[in-house]
């Protein structure tokens, strides 16, 4: 009976330390068109309706949306969509790798603001943290990719830098990647330019899965005419495997097809 015992005990932990090898499924999380109130494509358990504080989903017309006929509307300080994910077990992105893509645009004059931040709750399930990720627009010459939060302050950034300021009315694709174990650990690339690389190791981020995506400009910054649309997340930072729920429009095109 006690080898019975030790036996079944032993293949419990076997199981148990098998489970937590298990590699991430490479997979999109997280995808909304903008076309409704509603993302297209979230984790099980989590928020598929975002809080707007206080922006509204701007239906703008096809020739400007960049895909579809709505955008979201991020203009002036504060204002953002958030989703959040209540389980605070399943995450909306690998803070260890992944992949965040998206299309941004301005029609009026480009100032300081955000574009996007993911954020988590503590390792101890305490308060939420700012520890995260995030882009940040610095000029129309600049946009920066910040990992990891030290009171204020990114502890990991990467800058690029465009051949040419970027243009009002021009819908640009960004594409933000991080690996913590692998170099380059950041990379942030606009459209087909060569991306910028590098950072410095990133160090252990204050919570152990991102919970809470913001989309927007959480900043007292007022860029003017800012429209971000079609926002994705991937678990892996190489943007491979399938959707999580492709939707019947997603599931005509290529997930990793670059528009």
């Amino acid at each position: 009976m006690m080898n019975a015992k030790f036996l079944l005990r032993a293949l419990i932990v076997t199981i148990s330390l098998a489970a937590l090898a298990a590699p991430v499924i490479a997979e999109r999380t997280f995808y909304w068109s903008m076309e409704t109130d509603k993302a297209d494509v979230v984790p099980a358990g989590s928020d598929d309706s975002p809080f707007y504080y206080p922006p509204k989903l701007t239906k703008i017309t096809d020739a400007q949306a960049h895909e579809g006929k709505h955008a979201l509307d991020v203009s002036g300080k504060w204002r953002a969509a958030t989703f959040d994910n209540p389980t605070n077990e399943d995450c909306w992105a690998n803070p260890k790798q992944g992949a965040i893509r998206f299309w941004w645009k301005y029609t009026g004059k480009p100032s300081a603001g955000m574009l996007f931040q993911l954020t988590g709750k503590s390792s101890i399930k305490a308060l939420d943290t700012n520890d995260g990720l995030g882009v940040k627009i610095k000029s129309d010459k600049e946009l920066t990719l910040g990992y990891g939060w030290k009171g204020s302050t990114e502890s990991t950034i990467i800058r690029f830098h465009p051949a040419k300021a970027f243009e009002p009315d021009h819908w640009y694709q960004v594409t933000a990647k991080w690996n913590t174990e692998i170099a380059p650990h950041l990379s942030l690339q606009v459209d087909d330019a060569k991306p910028a690389t590098g950072g410095a190791k990133p160090g252990e981020t204050g919570c152990k899965t991102w919970h809470q995506i913001l989309i927007g400009n959480d900043t007292t910054n007022a860029p003017e005419g800012l429209f971000i649309d079609d926002f994705e997340i991937w678990n892996d930072a190489a943007m491979t495997g399938p959707a999580t729920k492709p939707t019947t429009r997603e599931a005509m095109k290529s997930p990793t097809k670059s528009e």
